[in-house]
């Protein structure tokens, strides 16, 4: 019985051990940043209870946040490849930080929807930078295992954010956008003090860089994988904008509640998701991601079961399972498929799709859920969850072998392959 917790420790050591020093300090900022992250798992309960608006009208409101988030993951991702992504951080995580605390008492709808707009904008221009840093921080055989430390960095906050979110949220609404700011003001100090900028690329001239931009425009094969992403995070977004809704009209749950679910997925990736993604090493990621997107899918339409509560956790452990499986997986196909000189460009482009699906996610999702019902809603996501596990694999010839300027080998590689 003793060897068990051995054995799970070992795993956790042998599957981090080596990476650089930059890495852990960068994942550090981002626990510390996560931690904080109260406002959006609350934005829909926050705004028809606090100010009343209707479900849909609350939707329309917080696809804003989505607009903001494409332009700014555009934004982010066309900086990192002409300044220090580092520096793209920093200040973007003093901006959020700003406009958290600008949130606090306003009732105007206007604007509110202009700041929504911004925190997306500014907020979201920190990721593909993010990503940018970690990419060029971590050599390509330790580039998986980076990745896999800033998920279990980013879960382990989200595993304090939204149920400390959900307490104050009982107490005072006006809390979370205090934490949240307070949080974005940590991480960038932690940055400020210990990353003094990450690794520089050749990037050539100015209109190779002009060119490099324009490349994932170019790789036919990317979008469609980005198509595919589209799909699974319009999904995957119900969770922050549906789900509290309908834990709360069918399941009975207060904010308390609905912060607890939503910690119990960050729980589980932090204790499972090394262990499941060291499993799975040998097998083909794009055959992962398939599963990945079908069980996010199927724990999502597992949700109108219900109640009693067991129905709501046992579907929030599927979805969590393919949650595991797709996002890190395609963290590392959009890596390795993007030559130096584009990583910004392409990381830039991942994310804006994962904005773009929250500009149409909160939108469509609230407009069924009121006219059609939660059975609608949820059987859609498991219809969605099957398509985009579909198309992975209808992609696997065209994304083999990662970056479009390389001749692919005849074998897609493995995710072990894609660390050596």
């Amino acid at each position: 019985m003793h060897l068990l917790p051995r054995r799970v420790a070992r795993t956790y050591i042998d599957a981090f051990e080596g990476l650089p020093r930059e890495i852990w300090w960068l994942s550090l900022a981002l626990l510390v940043n996560r931690a904080g992250t109260m406002v959006l798992p609350f934005l829909s309960l926050y705004l028809t209870r606090q100010i009343s608006m209707t479900t849909s009208d609350a939707g329309r409101l917080v696809a804003l946040f989505g607009l903001g988030s494409v332009c700014g993951s555009a934004l982010g991702g066309w900086l990192s490849d002409r300044i220090d992504p580092i520096r793209v951080q920093q200040i973007t995580l003093l901006l959020t930080g700003g406009l958290m605390l600008s949130l606090i008492g306003v009732q105007s709808v206007p604007m509110l929807g202009l700041l929504f707009f911004l925190v997306g904008l500014v907020g979201d221009a920190f990721r593909p930078a993010m990503m940018v840093a970690v990419t060029r921080c971590s050599p390509p055989e330790l580039r998986t295992r980076s990745f896999a430390l800033m998920r279990l960095a980013a879960n382990a906050g989200m595993a304090i954010g939204p149920a400390t979110g959900g307490w104050l949220a009982a107490y005072n609404y006006d809390l979370l956008f205090m934490v949240d700011a307070a949080t974005c003001f940590g991480a960038a100090v932690v940055l400020l003090l210990t990353m003094p900028g990450a690794p520089r690329t050749d990037s050539g001239s100015d209109e190779d860089t002009v060119v490099a931009s324009m490349a994932p425009l170019r790789d036919g094969p990317f979008l469609l994988f980005m198509l595919v992403i589209f799909m699974v995070a319009v999904s995957f977004f119900q969770i922050f904008t549906v789900m509290p809704l309908h834990l709360r009209d069918s399941y009975g749950l207060a904010e308390s509640g609905v912060g607890s679910i939503i910690a119990l997925n960050a729980g589980l990736i932090v204790v499972f998701e090394m262990i499941l993604l060291r499993r799975l090493e040998k097998y083909e990621p794009l055959r992962i991601a398939a599963i990945g997107a079908l069980l996010v899918g199927a724990g999502l339409a597992l949700l109108p079961l219900g109640p009693p509560l067991a129905i709501a956790i046992v579907a929030t452990g599927v979805w969590t399972v393919g949650e595991m499986l797709i996002l890190p997986i395609s963290t590392v196909i959009v890596s390795n498929r993007a030559p130096g000189s584009s990583t910004g460009g392409y990381m830039g482009l991942y994310m804006v799709t994962f904005g773009a699906a929250f500009i149409v996610a909160p939108w469509a999702g609230t407009a069924v859920y009121e006219a059609h019902g939660p059975l609608t809603l949820w059987a859609s996501t498991g219809v969605i969850g099957l398509i985009a596990a579909l198309g992975c694999l209808a992609l696997r010839p065209a994304l083999q072998g990662g970056r479009p300027r390389e001749s692919y080998s005849a074998k897609e590689p493995s995710i072990s392959e894609t660390r050596s």
